[in-house]
């Protein structure tokens, strides 16, 4: 009778085996279907992702190149307006020069007139 009850306690045992076996090995599927489902998530977002720095990038380079081009024209009228200053400074001193000048020849004239009378 022993030598029967300690065969139950094997097999029982061995089936107790068995189940947790099947347990674990279908707890370890449903894990791995649960992170294969994850990972095909995060891969899809990282492309996503990538696509949107992608277009970012292109953007960036895009608004650098316009942003080239304004400083460009920005100092192409700078050194315009610059030049412009000074010729106007130029005349302005011409004109001074000028005015002098007539007004030296009027002092000079009306000094002749006096000597003339």
């Amino acid at each position: 009778m022993a030598e029967n009850q300690t065969r139950q306690e094997v097999d029982a045992e061995a089936q107790s085996d068995a189940l947790n076996a099947n347990l674990l090995a279908s707890e370890q599927e449903r894990n791995y279907a649960s992170l294969q489902s994850k990972h095909e998530s995060l891969s899809k977002t990282c492309s996503n992702q990538e696509s949107q720095l992608s277009a970012l990038q292109s953007k960036i380079t895009e608004l650098q190149s316009q942003v080239s081009a304004k400083d460009a024209t920005l100092a192409l009228a700078v050194e315009k307006a610059e030049s412009e200053g000074k010729r106007a400074c130029k005349s302005e001193e011409r004109e001074k020069d000028v005015s002098e000048r007539m007004a030296r020849v009027d002092v000079e004239a009306d000094s002749l007139r006096q000597e003339m009378r």
